[in-house]
């Protein structure tokens, strides 16, 4: 059994609840996390979220959006980039205007995926366009997109989207992109294996964030404490973490709404619902007056992101 494995189905009984993921998906969840809502699509819960920046046919919203994808190799990224955002949110197979059009640069580092094999053809029939590029990232072409939206006042929907490009938190234009350039309608997504290879000023402004499964301890625990200790249900970091685990089984993941300060369950199908954050204030002051906590770092909030 790999660690991943292991760490899921011991030391929790929270982990063990989970069993199958047959039958109704919510009712087999319900002892790690709280669910609200109804379940949808992902491709139209990013396109509502992201509707107060960027909306098409909409000039007065020309912004660009900035996205992270953080996950073990093999997890599914490659694939999710693929099917949810090259092919439905940022597709131009349905554009009539030319103006609307998105302009999709994809640089990768796997260029042997399987996921991506004939990307940019126009295979799937949506004929998105998207160049792709497995010769590293360009720095320039950032300096190209903003140079031609300053010129002709955002005119171009740019996205730039980054697979396992290694050395990019090395990269100074990285900052810009994720900091000043999305204001220039530039949309951004990055792709890693883990939140410590994004630079932390980057990850703490992303406005969406995507957890996919980790197989290493550190990976999982950067991940809770940034961001999903909140929402999932637990006495400790371990219990946590191994929530976190079990329900990341199957192609599943987290995507964290910093836009609208939301987080969501993603199905394997791409089919997402909310979650209700399971540790209130309240609860965190009565654990502190009473001394009934187990320790520092028990009780994790959102946005304690490790550096």
């Amino acid at each position: 059994m790999s660690e991943r494995g292991m760490r899921a189905g011991s030391g929790s009984d929270l982990a063990s609840e989970l069993g199958a993921f047959g039958g109704d998906f919510e009712s087999s969840h319900k002892s790690l996390c709280k669910y609200i809502g109804v379940r949808r699509s992902l491709k139209d819960t990013i396109d509502e979220a992201k509707s107060s920046l960027q909306e098409r046919n909409n000039s007065d919203k020309k912004n660009g959006v900035t996205y992270g994808l953080f996950g073990s190799s093999g997890c599914g990224k490659s694939t999710l980039l693929r099917k949810v955002f090259v092919e439905e949110i940022y597709d131009n197979g349905r554009v009539l205007d030319a103006e609307e059009e998105y302009l999709t640069v994809f640089y990768t580092g796997s260029k042997h995926s399987d996921a991506l094999y004939g990307m940019g053809e126009g295979d799937h029939g949506c004929g998105n366009g998207a160049v792709v590029d497995t010769g590293g990232m360009d720095p320039d072409i950032y300096k190209w997109m903003y140079e031609m939206n300053y010129r002709y006042d955002k005119k171009f929907n740019y996205v730039v989207m980054m697979d396992d490009v290694l050395g990019v938190k090395s990269l100074p234009v990285i900052f810009k992109a994720f900091l000043t350039y999305r204001n220039m309608n530039i949309t951004s997504v990055v792709s890693l294996q883990y939140l410590k290879l994004c630079p932390l000023a980057v990850r703490t402004s992303l406005y969406f964030v995507i957890l996919m499964p980790s197989n290493s301890r550190e990976g999982v625990e950067q991940i809770v404490r940034g961001y999903m200790g909140m929402y999932l249900k637990g006495k400790n970091i371990n219990e946590k973490m191994s929530a976190y685990d079990a329900l990341t089984r199957d192609y599943c993941f987290f995507m964290v709404d910093n836009l609208n300060r939301k987080c969501y369950h993603v199905k394997g199908d791409y089919t997402c619902v909310e979650l209700k954050p399971c540790f209130q204030e309240e609860d965190w002051r009565e654990t502190k007056r009473s001394g009934t906590g187990g320790g520092e770092g028990d009780m994790v909030l959102e946005g304690d992101v490790m550096g």
